[in-house]
């Protein structure tokens, strides 16, 4: 809902020394934006409500409708007007965020609303980045924004709840507790969520609703209580309801607003005091403060460590093989250079066999020897992707040795023989880089996947929530989209698969891929894939679809029901990349692996055929498409393929 404004301040009349203006619990919208897999950073609306401000049109901070003839009220106005004559922190903080915003703006991060990537190099609280050593990303993602609503809104927010805080606790009370409490709102995100990728103050924000409630409810702070049932109490009812909108929203980050309500509440507590005391804090306060502070920044940062420390069967298989990976990222670089020159007739051919035979082949040669002497590994997944590593290296060893073969005896079928085995290498790489990308996905596990957490959240968004609608995928000989008719994603297998896999019930999934009895009418498999594809390309993103998948292996190791939805979701990946033909066909081939591991559903699954039939007719597009371009030749592997979570490595 969008917030409505309330009305302009009355000026003050002649001989009457009321004041009135707006509340300071107006709407926040838009507050911490998810920066998701679509690229569109948009603002979440949390509540709209009309009450009455902290400030008139001058600077003073009043409360409407207290008669300041009562002398408790005169004395309170009066007070806050003393802690902090002249409250600037407040209009600083708003000026840097706008400066920033405008900073991105000029820099070419977009114009009303940001581009994600952007925001990623300008610090956003991306989780995946933070637990690898980017810690500055917890203070910068602070300040920046998603669009001009967003910022706006979250800066009407500051103004109109910063001003009485400051000038309640003091304005570098005010300050430490909006900078601490919103390094903590980015570690409860993380701590939530790693995968996701987030910006905003509300976090902050948050943090001074929370000291602004502690303040008025101690009773050693002497409030009034007309105060307290005019701010206190408002705000209150404004959290427990914008926490339960942001139940209903997958673009508001209420674990950090939580976070950032519970650590501004714990800071205000262990500052507040009465505002007829000194206006200097006290030694005492100021220890409790700053022990408190660390305690809460120590805690989100033991859980983040406890969360990047799981290292994965990937990992460790690289730990064990650093030698490989600088080797082939080397060799690959070589290859790839020496190609591009050779397609611009830079190289001649004697330069040409001289880097093959002294450069590429001996590295590929030592590599598939010293993997095939390798002892076997115990743990299944790092078999699995050792198995994958040697069979890719010994592909790449193929290619280099009869493509050199060839040139130097100008032997066509030599040729054409390397470049088989490039193709089948390249294959081999996508399905390494997929094995990366599952593993990274189960080597974080979050709280937000935790199966109750689902549960309330689809009950929640239930209330309003339809089954996404899609049409299904396919391509016609133009390259561009066509929609299959009577394969409706709103059909009773798309909307019921959707369901299952929200709320992780995967038995019935499993049941619904694996049908006791086989049908006539395809039509509700077709309605599952077309359903969950259009899941993917509306709300999940890939790094949380992933996590999920994890998780369903995890729960019915012998289901073969992940490998079938993960082809589903990677080829919604590639659709997303159709206007570029090298990477669709890339995607393609890492759809294509998944359903390769998910052999077994051949012969109990319909969706496995409705797939592979979708899939040929992708992987012969996208051959058609980049036939007639130079083959590019595959870039290095990292150990983590993740390094953008919001855009995964390609292959």
């Amino acid at each position: 809902m969008r917030a409505k404004s309330a009305a302009a301040p009355r000026g003050s009349r002649r001989g009457d020394d009321r004041w009135t203006a707006t509340n300071y619990t107006s709407a926040i919208e838009g507050a911490h934006t998810n920066i998701r897999n679509s690229h569109q950073v948009s603002s979440a609306p949390i509540a709209s409500t009309r009450r009455t401000n902290i400030s008139d049109a001058a600077t003073n901070t009043r409360t409407e409708g207290l008669d300041e003839r009562e002398p408790e009220l005169r004395a309170f106005n009066a007070a806050l007007q003393a802690r902090a004559p002249r409250a600037w922190a407040t209009p600083a903080l708003v000026v840097v965020n706008v400066l920033v915003f405008i900073a991105c703006i000029v820099a070419g991060a977009g114009s009303w609303a940001l581009d994600p990537q952007a925001l990623t190099r300008w610090g956003s609280n991306a989780g995946m980045l933070v637990m690898g050593g980017e810690w500055h990303r917890l203070f910068t993602a602070m300040f920046l924004h998603g669009d001009l609503l967003h910022l706006s809104l979250n800066l009407w927010a500051l103004w109109s709840i910063g001003r009485l805080v400051e000038r309640l606790y003091g304005t570098w009370a005010f300050i430490f507790i909006y900078i601490v409490s919103g390094v903590v709102a980015g570690l409860a995100s993380i701590a939530w969520n790693p995968h996701q990728n987030s910006v905003g103050a509300s976090g902050a924000i948050f943090a001074l609703l929370g000291a602004l409630i502690v303040f008025m409810s101690r009773a050693s702070t002497r409030v009034p209580k007309r105060v307290v049932r005019t701010h206190g109490l408002t705000a209150l009812a404004f959290i427990l309801y914008s926490g339960v909108i942001g139940m209903l929203s997958d673009k508001i980050d209420n674990a950090a607003h939580l976070g950032g309500l519970i650590c501004g509440g714990l800071l205000g507590w262990s500052l507040a005091r009465p505002l007829d005391e000194s206006t200097r804090l006290s030694f005492g306060k100021a220890s409790a403060a700053g022990i408190t502070a660390l305690l809460v920044l120590g805690l989100g940062v033991a859980q983040l460590h406890a969360l990047s420390s799981n290292q994965s069967a990937v990992q460790r298989y690289w730990a064990n093989h650093p030698w490989l990976l600088t080797g082939q990222n080397e060799a690959l670089r070589i290859d790839a250079d020496m190609q591009a020159r050779a397609a611009a007739g830079k190289i001649g051919e004697a330069e040409f066999l001289g880097i093959m035979e002294q450069k590429l082949l001996p590295f590929w040669k030592e590599a598939e020897t010293r993997l095939a002497a390798e002892p076997p590994v115990q743990d299944e997944q790092q078999q699995k992707f050792a198995a994958a590593m040697t069979e890719y290296v010994k592909l790449r060893h193929d290619a280099i040795r009869t493509g050199y073969e060839g040139v130097k005896n100008r032997d066509k079928e030599r040729l054409l023989a390397s470049r088989r085995f490039a193709q089948r290498a390249d294959f081999a790489l996508s399905n390494i880089t997929r094995l990366e990308m599952r593993a990274e996905a189960d080597r974080i596990r979050s709280w937000s996947r935790a199966q109750p957490v689902r549960q309330l959240r689809y009950a929640l968004a239930g209330l309003r929530r339809r089954c996404e609608q899609s049409q299904t995928l396919t391509a016609s000989a133009d390259g561009h989209r066509e929609s299959n008719a009577g394969l409706p994603g709103k059909s009773a297998g798309g909307c019921a698969a959707q369901r299952a896999f929200n709320t992780g019930d995967y038995a019935a999934l499993d049941a619904m891929l694996h049908p006791a009895q086989a049908s006539a009418d395809d039509s509700q498999f077709a309605g599952i894939v077309t359903g969950m594809q259009a899941l993917f390309n509306q709300r999940q993103s890939l790094e949380n679809s992933l996590s999920q998948l994890a998780e369903w292996r995890r729960q019915r190791p012998d289901s073969d029901g992940p490998d079938l939805i993960e082809a589903i979701l990677l080829r919604s990946w590639a659709w997303a990349a159709r206007a570029d033909g090298l990477i669709f066909q890339q995607r393609i081939a890492l759809a294509q692996a998944a359903l390769k591991d998910a052999y077994r559903a051949e012969q109990s699954s319909p969706v496995w055929h409705q797939l592979r039939q979708l899939i040929d007719q992708d992987r012969a597009q996208a051959t058609a498409v980049t036939s007639h371009s130079p083959r590019r030749s595959s870039t290095g592997m990292t150990a983590s393929p993740t390094d953008l979570p919001d855009r995964p490595r390609s292959s």
